[in-house]
C-alpha cells in the first residue's frame, strides 16, 4: 500500500535537510530569505564577540529568545523585558526549563516610573507610543489601539544594575518606536554593550518615532557603526517599512584585507 502523499513529502523534506546540513547548507522558502540572512548575521556576531549577556527588550511572546537559543545556539544569560502580562506569561512558558533566561514584566524607557501602554489589535504592534495618523488601523486593522494598561517602567541603567555582572552584552530592542528615546535615557550604560540590535523604521508608524537616519547618526556619535540590515518578518513588498539593524562598536571592526 502506497504511503499518503503528505507523508512522502515530509520524508523527502527531512532527507533533503539532512543532505543540506552535511554541506552546511539549508533550504529556505523564498519569503524567509531575509530572516535566514539575519540568523546568519547573528551567528557571526555571537562568534565575534563571545556574548555573555543578552537583553531582549520588547520580548513579546519570547520569539527572539527562542530563536537565539535554537538557531544561534546561545546558552548564556538572557533577560527578557515585556510589559504586557499575557505576553510575559508566554515567555515564562518558553523559559520554564531554562534557568539562564529571566523575565521582567515591565517596559524599558528613558524615565523610571509608571506609564500608559497601548495594546494594539495585533499585540506585536503594542507600544508606549500611539500609532501615527497615517498608519492607524492599517495592516488589516492590527495597528489600532484596543485598550490601554498601566505598566511599570525602568531605565536601561536600572536593568543593567539589576542584572549579574557582564562585559560583552547584546542589547536587542524592539519597542515599537521608542528605541532611540530609550537609548538616550540610558546612554551612560552603553559601555556594557558592544553590540545593539534594534528595529529601525523607514516609515513613521508611531507618533514621535525616531527616523532611521537619526538613529544611524546618533549611534555613530556614541561610537557605533552599522554592521548589518535584514528583514525581521516577511515584509510588505513593495513597501519598505522596517528592518532590523545591528550596530557594533567601532573598535570591534577588524581592518579590511
Amino acid at each position: 500500500m502506497k504511503k499518503p502523499l503528505v507523508s512522502m513529502l515530509r520524508q523527502a523534506s527531512r532527507s533533503l535537510d539532512k543532505i543540506a546540513r552535511l554541506g552546511r547548507h539549508r533550504f529556505v522558502r523564498d519569503h524567509s530569505l531575509g530572516v535566514a540572512h539575519g540568523e546568519y548575521q547573528l551567528q557571526q556576531l555571537f562568534s565575534l564577540l563571545d556574548v555573555d549577556m543578552v537583553f531582549d527588550v520588547g520580548g513579546n511572546a519570547g520569539q527572539y529568545g527562542t530563536q537565539i537559543r535554537q538557531t544561534i545556539g546561545y546558552r548564556g544569560a538572557m533577560f527578557s523585558f515585556e510589559p504586557m502580562p499575557h505576553a510575559a506569561d508566554q515567555i515564562r512558558i518558553a523559559a520554564r526549563n531554562d534557568p539562564a533566561w529571566q523575565i521582567r514584566e515591565c517596559a524599558v524607557d528613558d524615565v523610571r516610573g509608571r506609564a500608559t501602554f497601548n495594546i494594539m489589535a495585533g499585540d506585536q504592534f503594542s507600544s508606549l507610543l500611539a500609532p501615527s495618523k497615517e498608519f492607524e488601523g492599517r495592516f488589516h486593522g492590527q495597528h489600532s489601539v484596543q485598550r490601554t494598561i498601566d505598566v511599570e517602567v525602568i531605565t536601561l541603567r536600572d536593568a543593567v544594575i539589576q542584572a549579574p555582572r557582564f562585559a560583552r552584552g547584546l542589547l536587542k530592542l524592539d519597542t515599537q518606536g521608542t528605541e532611540l528615546r530609550l537609548l538616550r535615557g540610558g546612554v551612560d550604560s552603553l559601555s556594557h554593550f558592544p553590540a545593539i540590535q534594534m528595529e529601525v523604521g523607514f516609515q513613521m508608524l508611531y507618533e514621535g518615532e525616531g527616523r532611521y537616519t537619526e538613529v544611524v547618526d546618533q549611534l555613530d556619535e556614541w561610537g557605533y557603526r552599522l554592521s548589518a540590515l535584514f528583514p525581521n518578518n516577511q515584509g510588505h513588498f513593495p513597501h519598505l517599512l522596517e528592518m532590523d539593524a545591528v550596530f557594533l562598536r567601532k573598535e570591534h571592526f577588524p581592518e579590511l584585507p
